[in-house]
Parts: structure tokens; C-alpha cells; sequence
């Protein structure tokens, strides 16, 4: 008899679920009590006044409370979807989180109405490497795909819609910004950053013509707020601002190996008090700066498995509410922290 991989490891995890049940009474599989969700993890350590604060993580959809857990998985019902190695991750106005993961394929969990989708097509053919949302006008999803140098446009069901004609190098970052009603797009591979204009037309807004200090050497992550527009010059090791117009005002880090300092600078976000947060994924932590370009605080460390040990983080985004999203990429999660301002 043929039996599939899928169905026999279900086999086997229902004879070990008995053997269990015999051996304790069917008692409770974890204790609640006793898990991390229920500790309270901040940084910095006491006595300083916490400033951020470690909420939850997940991997699986089941980890939001979608798709039935675990003895839905035991029933047959494959309904329950799994991170890889997620790399970026935005939430739109419905409270839907999407995730783009390096296996090929987008995620949506939305644990308001118990629902999870995933998407591996653009417009035509099979998602390879996205690698960055941004959500857009009607919720819509902007995503990009570095293998397949495309910007692809997803309602928010992700039913793809639309693929940009664009050609691009290497396109790497996706960013909406509300207030000028644009698009920017950030071209690992050209160096370049483009704006698409509210009419559709798409823009080198800064590029390898530009002088000096605008030159970038390898765009990888972008993020905008009010008039500014964040670059995450990657080999320069510096994050550069810009106004919404390509003019460069400002830029913070350099190349090193103490606090303050970048080895390899991934994501960029702002929170409401107009403090930046880059994560290094050498480091394996976020750094906080504040709007001066002084060093606030850093949170997380390398390796660990605990909450705010990451291995390899890679995209981060802060949502209105000042709660903090990072893809934990060689860990196949996705950590969620709060920003507690002062007094909050």
C-alpha cells in the first residue's frame, strides 16, 4: 500500500499523541503557564524605563490561531501554512499581515477573521524570490521579486493583478508613501532608486549619474515618512535620507563593529516619534537612532532562539500603532515587539 510522507508522519505523531495520553493521564500537551508568551521581555534591562517590549512571534499560521492546530494537522486538514525564511513584512488597514518568503511564495494571516493564504504566481507565472511588500491605495499589495526583476501589484487577497513593464536590474525594496500619493522602487542591481508618479510614470529619482555624497553603492531596503524617503545604502553601510524629491538631507552609521555602527545594514523603519530602527543582520539586533542620528538603544542579539534572538534578520516595519514587525529569516519567523514612548 502507497501511502504519502505527509499521512505517515500523521501516523506516526497519532501513535506518539496515544503513547503520551497512556503514559499522563491525557493531560494538557504545554503548559501555558509556564511558556514565554507569558513573561514580560523589554529592553533596556531594570532599572532603566522599558522602551520596547517583546509581544509574540510566529512561524505558522496555527501560531496566530489559524487553521486549526495542531489536531487539525493530525485530522488531515492541510490548512495551516509555514514560514521558511521570511524576509519582509507589512500590514495593511484590515489588520492582515503579509509575509514574503524566500521559498517562493507570499503569505497573508489575518487574525481577525481566522483567515491564511498563500500565494506563489504573479501575472503568469510562479513567484521565485520576493523579497518586499509595500501595501498601497485599496489595500492594495505591491511586491517585489529580485529573481524575476518584476513589481508585482496583488489585491488584497493576493489575486495578482498587474505586473510592472519596468525593466529592472536587480529591484530589491518597494515602498508607498500616503502623503505625495508615489511609489519608490530601489534597484539593488543599478544602484538607482525610482519614484512612480500618482499618473503611472516611473522616474530615476536618484542613480549612478548622481554626485557624491548621493551615490548609492547597492539600494537594498527603503522606508518613508511624512517628506522623507530612507535608503539603506548597503556597501556604504550608511542609511541615507532623502526628501521625497531625491534630495539627499541627512545620513547616520558608518562601517564597524561597535553600536552605532553597521556590518551589514538589512531593513529600515521610523517609528511616530521619528526615531530610525536598522536591523544588522551580522549583529543579529536593531539599533535605534533618534532624529539627530545619536544612538538610542539597541535591542536583540545573534543566534539566540529566545524572543529577540535572531538569526540572519532581514525586513522590518512599524505600523501606526508603534508596533514593531521583523522577519527573522534563518530562524522561519516573525517577531513582534511594542515601542513604548516616554510615559506610555
Amino acid at each position: 500500500m502507497h501511502v504519502r510522507s505527509s499521512q505517515l508522519v500523521r501516523y506516526l505523531a497519532i501513535l506518539l499523541l496515544c503513547a503520551c495520553c497512556q503514559m499522563t493521564g491525557c493531560g494538557s500537551l504545554t503548559d501555558k503557564s509556564s511558556s514565554d508568551s507569558d513573561l514580560i521581555i523589554q529592553w533596556p534591562s531594570p532599572p532603566e524605563p522599558p522602551r520596547i517590549r517583546f509581544l509574540y512571534s510566529f512561524s505558522t499560521s496555527s501560531d496566530l490561531d489559524i487553521g486549526g492546530g495542531f489536531f487539525s494537522w493530525l485530522a488531515g486538514e492541510d490548512n495551516i501554512h509555514q514560514l521558511r525564511r521570511p524576509v519582509a513584512v507589512t500590514v495593511n488597514s484590515r489588520n492582515t499581515l503579509y509575509v514574503a518568503d524566500l521559498s517562493g511564495a507570499i503569505f497573508s494571516f489575518n487574525p481577525d477573521t481566522k483567515e491564511s493564504i498563500r500565494q506563489d504566481h504573479a501575472v503568469g507565472e510562479a513567484l521565485i524570490s520576493p523579497v518586499s511588500l509595500a501595501v498601497g491605495n485599496g489595500d492594495s499589495l505591491y511586491v517585489i521579486d529580485s529573481a524575476l526583476r518584476k513589481l508585482i501589484v496583488y489585491d488584497a487577497d493576493l489575486n495578482p493583478i498587474y505586473n510592472f513593464s519596468q525593466e529592472f536590474v536587480r529591484p530589491s525594496s518597494v515602498v508607498f508613501n500616503q502623503d505625495m500619493n508615489s511609489y519608490y522602487v530601489a534597484d539593488a542591481g543599478a544602484n538607482k532608486v525610482y519614484v512612480i508618479r500618482p499618473n503611472g510614470s516611473i522616474d530615476e529619482l536618484i542613480g549612478p549619474n548622481s554626485a557624491q555624497p548621493y551615490k548609492l553603492n547597492t539600494p537594498t531596503h527603503l522606508c518613508t515618512k511624512d517628506n522623507r524617503l530612507y535608503v539603506t545604502d548597503a556597501y556604504n553601510f550608511k542609511i541615507k535620507i532623502f526628501d521625497t524629491d531625491g534630495v539627499l538631507q541627512d545620513s547616520l552609521g558608518q562601517l564597524g563593529k561597535t553600536t552605532g555602527s553597521f556590518a551589514r545594514p538589512k531593513g529600515v523603519a521610523v517609528d511616530n516619534d521619528d526615531h530610525t530602527y536598522v536591523v544588522d543582520a551580522l549583529f543579529g539586533n536593531i539599533q535605534i537612532f533618534d532624529d539627530q542620528g545619536s544612538l538610542l538603544l539597541f535591542f536583540g542579539e545573534s543566534s539566540k532562539m529566545n524572543p529577540g534572538g535572531f538569526s540572519l534578520p532581514n525586513g522590518i516595519f512599524i505600523d501606526d500603532a508603534n508596533k514593531i514587525y521583523v522577519a527573522d529569516t534563518y530562524h522561519g519567523s516573525v517577531q513582534v515587539f511594542q515601542y513604548l514612548s516616554v510615559g506610555g
